[in-house]
């Protein structure tokens, strides 16, 4: 290959993307080695990460999504009350992961809503769809939160 700006260019472009090859897997942890997740369930800080200001829809998603990540900090942060690491342990014990289905649109209320959920729920036996009834309320922030721990599996 020639010295002209086009390899110089060409050359440039593959270190680039060798740099980003290499620091995405720093970041997302690849070591080579096959290892476990873990659950971390945190500490009983009283942080509020704030639900999805205005639509009490995307606050269900992320729930379901931090049910399946088995992040506790931020259900936690989802959840208007404060919940012990025995709650949410104990919640997830009842199954292994969960898929959001299907939501209604919210039937809201002012500062409270309704949304009927279906979930996929994979267990000990296999998967089932379950739905539940979760109920939230708008904070002063604006966002909405579960007035409850959510039932995911």
């Amino acid at each position: 290959m020639g010295h002209g700006p086009r390899a110089r260019s060409i050359t440039k472009a593959c270190t680039v993307i060798s740099l980003l090859a290499a620091a995405l897997c720093v970041a997302c942890g690849s070591s080579g080695v096959n290892t476990k997740p873990t659950v971390d369930v945190g500490t009983a800080v009283p942080t509020r990460t704030p639900g999805a200001g205005g639509d009490p829809s995307l606050t269900v998603a992320s729930v379901v999504e931090a049910c399946r990540e088995k992040d506790a900090q931020r259900l936690r942060g989802l959840v208007a009350v404060e919940l012990s690491d025995e709650e949410i342990i104990s919640m997830w014990r009842g199954g292994s992961d969960v898929q959001l289905v299907t939501q209604t649109v919210p039937e809201i209320a002012g500062d409270s809503a309704s949304i009927n959920v279906n979930l996929l729920v994979t267990g000990a036996t296999g998967q089932s769809n379950v739905q539940r009834t979760w109920d939230l309320t708008r904070g002063r922030d604006g966002a909405w939160r579960l007035t409850a721990l959510p039932k995911c599996y």
